[in-house]
């Protein structure tokens, strides 16, 4: 059953779903959700996974800090976690929590029991010398495998 909660940090407050029990999930959601988005990505799996569904800054719930920085998310989810008494979790990054969850894995390798990113691209690591100009997405196809995941194949 998902319960709404919202936890005070040094970065403000944070609202979040902590559902199920078993090794810890912490999901990172992308731009379009929050903590619903989060869990969603994982429901149906609380008999398995402790799923820890936070929202990030700004979203649902969740104070805007000073700082916004995915250093400074992965550093509130690293409190959030001590808050929870959380020595260890997976951390699950989709779409532009992706970036999130790669900061975090890299400042807490001793926290981190892997690093999943679904739907995510690995962050420029400095400002790109020029930006492609498109005007509309590539042509794609979907296909919804069995087990619910979808694969995006370019077209010719």
């Amino acid at each position: 059953m998902r319960v709404i909660k919202t936890i005070s940090l040094e970065y403000g407050e944070m609202t979040y779903v902590d559902a199920g029990s078993g090794p810890a999930v912490l999901v990172a959601h992308g731009m379009s959700g929050g903590y619903d988005q989060g869990y969603e990505t994982l429901r149906g799996k609380e008999e398995q996974y402790r799923i820890l569904a936070p929202s990030r800054f700004g979203y649902l719930g969740s104070s805007v800090p000073w700082d916004t920085s995915p250093k400074a998310q992965a550093a509130a989810y690293a409190q959030f976690l001590d808050k929870l008494g959380i020595e260890r979790t997976y951390i699950l990054g989709t779409s532009a929590g992706g970036t999130v969850a790669i900061r975090f894995a890299l400042d807490y390798p001793e926290r981190t029991l892997g690093l999943i990113l679904y739907s995510s691209a690995m962050p420029f690591t400095e400002k790109p010398a020029t930006v492609k100009n498109t005007k509309a997405l590539p042509l794609f196809c979907a296909t919804i495998l069995p087990c619910g995941c979808f694969v995006r194949c370019l077209s010719q």
